[in-house]
């Protein structure tokens, strides 16, 4: 009788669980290889002044179906707190609310004239619903043929730029077609969750995304899979992945000549097997029949030996991100999140989650993040946690000029290389492909397109990759 392969997923992040937990689901025998002491990558939580706070800043939106419903899968449907949370724009030494669209409309900064055709570029790119067709312009090109040259330069330009750092110019406008479509959305009506929700309200998972992480892994163990941690794959031999020998004395994903198992082939004839080498803790030499990858394009192409594997995006820009968490004795605004326009601050924004979460989440204290985005050759990423520390606090007085560091209980530096690709605009001629060899296969936050990446698009592209390999071991 067949048996169903053996997979390998190297990353343990909410991708690699989820990729996981849905292969367990159709029977296969499935092995997460996590480099890192504990699975969940950036969706982690860590302890801050006795408090448990997300590692970055997470967000979830009526319209996240996908995520709404592992949610109550997984029996947290209880811990999921709804809010309806405000927005602010700082310019010109001024804070604004712009939390509702007659707050849009009386926007100063903007002129009258300035802010209708805003409201119109924004109900104009609500409606347009094939964004290819604009994927060959840049956001600057875009943004200005529909707003005007003014408001790109008052309002766009350095939002942009905060966020996107010197790769601004090349990226495309459906970077701002997708963000918009994302936060705009409105009420779902196709999966009967949160009916009664509506734009504006945000999504809170009491004691953070900790607890998501946790019940993902609990549920991957008892569906009988394997979640290793302190698991490090040093290379992937592209000879062995296309049946030839494997180069000698090479550690890491192989694949040797085809060997015969107890109990049969595995079931759709997969390519393997596959003999990984795990150097970690506890070193040891496993085979599967197939590996999937959620590393990040470039971490995937340097484990690829030579020059045989095409196809794994290794040419795929991304940006990092290195962002303080400040745990504050008091509020800073009465907004979730404060947009900058002034290009000379170094963080993005300044999210403040205690408006988001529950009352009492964070027993009286606010916590606050100040993320920067890090684009390839940022300078930023050089930077010590100390010197990042007094960069930011120096910059937070010129937005609140009575900041003093006595108010901070705690505060932490947290670092990512890869939280979003960078979508220029030929970045689909690029992208890494789902199956770039037999029995190799890729799910990476990289082939979200054009989409920013969340939780909710991590979700569906764990679920597609999964069912592409399900459907392929069965033809």
């Amino acid at each position: 009788m067949s048996r169903r392969p053996r997979v390998a997923v190297l990353g343990g992040g909410f991708l690699g669980l989820n990729v996981a937990r849905e292969l367990l689901g159709h029977g296969y025998e499935v092995t997460v290889l996590e480099a890192g002491a504990r699975p969940g990558g950036v969706s982690v939580s860590r302890e801050l002044g006795g408090r448990t706070v997300d590692r970055f800043y997470h967000t979830i939106l009526p319209t996240d179906s996908a995520l709404l419903r592992l949610v109550d899968e997984l029996g947290l449907g209880p811990k999921l707190a709804w809010r309806r949370t405000k927005s602010g724009f700082f310019q010109d030494g001024r804070i604004h609310s712009v939390s509702t669209p007659l707050e849009l409309l009386r926007f100063p900064v903007l002129s009258f004239p300035e802010r209708v055709r805003l409201g119109l570029a924004v109900f104009r790119a609500q409606r347009l619903g094939d964004w290819r067709s604009i994927e060959g312009e840049t956001c600057e090109s875009w943004l200005t043929r529909i707003c005007g040259r003014s408001i790109y330069e008052k309002m766009w330009a350095p939002l942009l730029r905060a966020k996107l750092g010197d790769a601004a110019p090349r990226v495309s406008a459906t970077f701002i077609w997708a963000t918009i479509h994302r936060l705009q959305a409105g009420t779902r009506d196709d999966s009967g969750l949160a009916k009664d929700l509506s734009p504006g309200m945000m999504g809170y998972l009491r004691g953070g995304y900790q607890g998501l992480i946790d019940a993902l892994v609990a549920d991957v163990e008892r569906r009988g899979g394997v979640v290793r941690t302190n698991a490090t794959i040093t290379s992937l031999d592209s000879e062995a992945t296309l049946g030839t020998d494997a180069f000698p004395g090479a550690r890491g994903v192989q694949r040797p000549d085809p060997v015969t198992h107890d109990g049969g082939p595995p079931e759709g004839g997969a390519a393997g097997p596959w003999r990984i080498e795990i150097l970690g803790s506890t070193n040891a030499s496993l085979e599967f029949d197939v590996v999937v990858s959620t590393l990040p394009p470039k971490v995937l192409a340097r484990l690829a030996q030579g020059e045989t594997l095409r196809g794994l995006g290794g040419d795929v820009e991304g940006l990092g991100v290195v962002c303080e968490i400040l745990l504050l004795d008091r509020p800073l605004t009465e907004f979730y999140i404060l947009n900058l326009g002034d290009p000379a601050l170094p963080f993005t924004g300044i999210i403040e989650s205690t408006h988001l979460a529950p009352d009492g989440e964070f027993g009286g204290a606010s916590v606050v993040y100040l993320p920067r985005y890090l684009a390839p050759g940022d300078v930023w990423a050089e930077f010590g946690d100390d010197e990042v520390s007094l960069r930011f606090r120096q910059s937070l007085r010129t937005v609140f000029p009575e900041f003093d560091d006595a108010w901070i209980l705690e505060s932490a530096v947290e670092r990512a290389p890869f939280v979003q690709p960078i979508h220029t605009t030929d970045y689909r001629e690029r992208m890494p492909e789902t199956c770039p060899a037999p029995g190799l296969w890729v799910a990476s936050s990289a082939q979200i397109h054009p989409w920013p990446v969340h939780n909710n698009q991590i979700l569906r592209r764990a679920q597609l990759v999964a069912g592409e390999i399900v459907a392929s071991q069965a033809s």
